[in-house]
């Protein structure tokens, strides 16, 4: 079989799956079996692996070591790998063994404890990377993270499962000019005007020996005994030239100034000899200076067509001398009109102030449609769940969850709660959004516990009862289920919503108060000595500190399952981390999107509890 017809049949071959195996180092996987899929993997005649794709993900690897060497026993083209899931994992740095494998077109590495930024250089080495996923590290919360990646890998097309747009393009772009600046050019100061007649290898060498050339002529020369400020070459209608020409013009102004320092010395610009006699007529610096001092009030001035350069006179004074518009640099380029700059105690440059130019404004007027264009749903939904929903409060009077409440007992049959969910659904996509759970994730949430079937179930975090309504349906005959909400008038909307759908307080019972107060409490006055399931649906920024306090009371019993909602948006991302860190808990994470806004995406988190470590 040639290389062309395996590349063809090992794309389609399942992947050699090592997910959910605890392994802690790579040689590990000489030792373990891979997960049997639908389709078994099909092996070469060596006993080795025909597929091109591995995955190691959800174990506790905290290093890539002997990768290599592990990859090579198992595969049998291990060159011709083309899809590595490392995803909830352990690593801390992305291993450079990756970068061997120049044929990786899918790498996930979401879910792993990577702290530095600049790892991401590393897969530029990879020609044909697609798809990469780092969201679930703590590079995530840098400022920039998308930019930069996309910056530094600009042939990905999926970045954290989410494809890279043209608007994604052109942010990072805007973003990188805006943030990584050029490195600097090293000057070297031993540089002499002979030197820049031999021609330059490139445009950064020739700015470097103009100005190395004018910094030497300003401190040799002792153009009245200060130090070159700044040079601005510019053109005949005010504009900055390019760097090479800028150059050519600074090699002029020094040949300019070599022949005014020679005529305000008595020497003649081509030799430092001093004269034979000096002739009658206008003295040396009134045939290099105007006459008539510049009296300014500290401004630098502008220079215009046809107009005068200032520079430091030997007397310390500002003069002006006129530069004709014929006048050529050595190169040959026109040299039109120059300003130098010279610090002076008694002249220095006032900082102007006034308002942002107009060209610089709309400057940014792209990256504002760009963010506009990327963010739109997040726009939206700060729309409809902050500005739209206060205004509605104001002048109804009543909150939104009691609006809700309203609709669904003109619109629903009580005692179903099925029809009971799917009013909310309606009212929350076509009247007011609800900032529920939503149709998406109450099929999972239903399908888990329906799996579990705990006998006791407890939930933080009511809010209109809608999750409570989920849980209810699928507990087991006999089942108990305990909800908790902070805030009392959600809580008393969300009693009237769980008693209208025909659940009475033996199966669900609402407790009204602060998780953290309420925790402590349930084994001694709910009776409730363990809790088979738990759903955290209240703050994310609680999740952690409420997981702790359930262990610290000792209400999970060996394999339990926690649930939590909204894990990436908002956010729980210390929660996450503590889960995959702590030993534990074995991790899931199923992804979603918000309801009405599928492109925000979201998940809920599956925790299974092993016991107290």
């Amino acid at each position: 079989m040639n290389k062309r017809n395996y590349m063809n049949t090992s794309v389609q071959e399942p992947p050699l799956d090592y997910s959910f195996r605890s392994i802690h180092v790579t040689q590990d996987l000489l030792s373990e079996e891979p997960r049997t899929g639908l389709r078994p993997v099909r092996h070469a005649k060596s006993g080795k692996s025909m597929t091109q794709s591995l995955w190691l993900n959800n174990n506790v690897l905290t290093d890539l070591r002997d990768f290599n060497h592990a990859v090579s026993q198992l595969l049998e083209h291990p060159e011709n790998l083309a899809w590595i899931d490392l995803s909830f994992n352990d690593l801390t740095s992305i291993d450079p063994v990756l970068t061997t494998f120049f044929n990786l077109s899918v790498l996930y590495l979401h879910g792993n404890s990577i702290q530095r930024l600049g790892e991401v250089n590393k897969l530029a080495a990879l020609p044909r990377l697609r798809s990469l996923t780092l969201h679930g590290n703590p590079i995530e919360e840098e400022k920039g993270y998308r930019q930069y990646v996309l910056c530094t890998l600009p042939h990905i097309t999926t970045f954290d499962f989410s494809g890279v747009t043209k608007a994604d393009r052109t942010t990072a772009e805007v973003w990188k000019r805006m943030n990584i600046k050029p490195k600097k050019v090293r000057i070297k100061h031993n540089i002499t005007l002979s030197h820049a007649k031999t021609p330059p290898k490139s445009e950064a060498e020739r700015v470097g020996r103009g100005v190395a050339h004018l910094l030497q002529v300003g401190e040799g020369d002792g153009l009245a005994g200060q130090h070159l400020m700044g040079l601005a070459v510019f053109n005949m209608d005010g504009g900055a030239l390019s760097q090479a020409q800028s150059c050519d013009a600074h090699l002029a102004v020094l040949a300019r100034m070599e022949e005014s320092s020679a005529c305000s010395s008595g020497l003649s610009p081509h030799s430092r000899a001093p004269p034979a006699a000096a002739a009658p007529g206008p003295s040396p610096r009134s045939r290099c200076y105007s006459s008539t001092p510049w009296r300014g009030s500290g401004r630098a001035l502008r220079p215009r067509r046809g107009g005068t350069a200032s520079v430091t006179s030997p007397s310390g004074h500002m003069t002006g001398t006129r530069i004709q518009q014929g006048s050529s640099s050595p190169q040959g380029l026109p040299l039109l009109s120059y300003a130098l700059i010279f610090p002076s105690r008694s002249l220095q440059p006032r900082a102007q102030v006034g308002t942002m130019s107009p060209a610089i404004a709309l400057a940014f007027l792209p990256l504002v449609v760009t963010l506009l264009v990327r963010y739109r749903h997040y726009f939206r939904l700060l729309v409809r769940t902050v500005l739209l929903r206060s205004l509605r409060d104001c002048l109804s009077g009543l909150r939104m969850e009691e609006r809700a409440f309203s609709y669904v007992l003109t619109h629903a049959l009580p005692g179903d709660p099925g029809q009971i969910l799917t009013t909310l659904d309606h009212w929350s996509s076509h009247c007011e959004y609800l900032s529920h759970m939503g149709p998406a994730k109450g099929q999972i949430l239903m399908r888990l516990v329906e799996e579990k079937a705990p006998a006791s179930a407890l939930e933080l975090g009511t809010y209109c009862g809608y999750s409570t309504l989920l849980i209810a349906r699928a507990l087991p005959p006999g089942g108990r289920l305990l909800t908790v909400e902070r805030d009392p008038r959600t809580a008393a909307v969300a009693e009237k919503l769980i008693r209208l759908a025909g659940f009475d307080e033996h199966t669900v019972e609402l407790i009204v108060g602060r998780s953290e107060e309420v925790i402590p409490r349930l084994r001694t006055q709910y009776q409730l000595s363990r809790a088979d399931l738990v759903l955290l649906a209240h703050r994310p920024r609680c999740y952690l500190r409420d997981l702790q306090l359930l262990e610290g009371h000792a209400l999970l019993p060996a394999g339990a399952t926690v649930l939590a909602d909204h894990v990436l948006f908002p956010g729980a991302p210390r929660f996450l981390q503590y889960a995959k860190s702590c030993g534990r808990y074995r991790c899931r994470l199923h992804h979603t999107g918000l309801p009405d806004f599928p492109a925000i995406k979201d998940g809920i988190a599956q925790l299974t509890y092993a016991g107290p470590g």
